[in-house]
């Protein structure tokens, strides 16, 4: 069963204060050996499983994301996620915006587009940036991460979610983190129900409004599997490895251990069955466009 840090325990003290980027209220603690930040979730919305379940995925897929946990705060319940930039004295984190910013110094943080021409964040983008940085080395895990949010439905990859390691000039992915928009996160009890009796619904949810912000810019494409398409002809190999290790890794019983790890406190049956359904249908679709010729 999967730990709730109770973050009022002596043992853990208020370490930075509040913090108020992103959408949601955030606190940094700390303990004699680690710094967590304790993320707040939005009303009617199940963010901080969705975290959880984003990184045990991770773990069976052995894609590096961030480690959440599960937490109270006084009487609110929500996620911790475990400092991961600080790693080494002689490794450096920075968010990919960082990299876009110095290449397009008119490409604007807040909009995230650049009116001067036209190299809004996209696909494109970032894969210029990653192939000028490291070449092949980098473009694997870059399409990974793609792959990873088409699976679970991550509408949310913007530039400051996701970026590098520098250790002495040399760059390699840092942990993904904030996959709180994703895994049917606020979806309520009603449309559940919706979505197992309506099939035009349940294909909305898993297909047709499964939309990344991470879009290909030259053909203005945004929904995930859209993407995935798009990609297997260019990246087919590593399109194949990835299928070939959801197949390996991500089978129904891994998928089930998961969520019975989740505590009854966290999720009630009800959305327990629900999860397994999404995981396992978006499973099922992503493996099928990838195979498909």
């Amino acid at each position: 069963m999967y730990k709730i840090i109770n973050l009022n325990d002596k043992e853990w003290n208020l370490d930075k204060g509040l913090i108020t980027s992103g959408r949601n209220k955030k606190y940094w603690f700390r303990n004699n050996k680690e710094e967590v930040l304790f993320k707040f979730i939005k009303p009617n919305t199940r963010e901080h499983v969705s975290e959880k379940i984003a990184y045990e995925i991770g773990e069976l897929l052995n894609i590096s994301v961030a480690k959440y946990d599960f937490a109270n705060l006084n009487d609110s319940v929500g996620s911790i996620s475990y400092n991961f930039k600080d790693k080494e004295s002689n490794i450096e984190y920075f968010e990919i915006v960082k990299f876009i910013m110095d290449e397009y110094p008119n490409y604007d943080f807040n909009t995230m587009k650049n009116e001067n021409n036209g190299k809004d964040y996209s696909f494109e983008l970032c894969l210029e940036i990653l192939e000028h940085l490291n070449g092949e080395d980098l473009i694997e895990d870059y399409i990974s991460m793609i792959l990873f949010d088409a699976l679970i439905g991550n509408s949310d990859r913007h530039h400051s979610n996701w970026g590098l390691y520098n250790k002495e000039g040399e760059y390699f992915f840092a942990p993904l983190y904030d996959h709180s928009p994703s895994l049917g996160f606020n979806l309520t009890d009603k449309k559940i129900k919706q979505f197992y009796k309506d099939k035009r619904y349940q294909n909305s949810v898993l297909s047709s409004n499964s939309k990344s912000l991470l879009k290909l810019n030259d053909r203005n494409i945004r929904r995930h599997f859209d993407i995935v398409k798009y990609l297997k002809n260019h990246y087919k190999d590593i399109l194949m490895n990835f299928s070939y290790n959801l197949k390996e890794s991500l089978y129904d019983k891994n998928i089930e251990k998961i969520l019975d790890n989740i505590p009854k406190e966290i999720i009630d049956e009800f959305y327990k069955k629900f999860l397994k359904t999404l995981i396992i249908n978006r499973r099922n679709k992503l493996i099928e466009v990838i195979d498909n010729e």
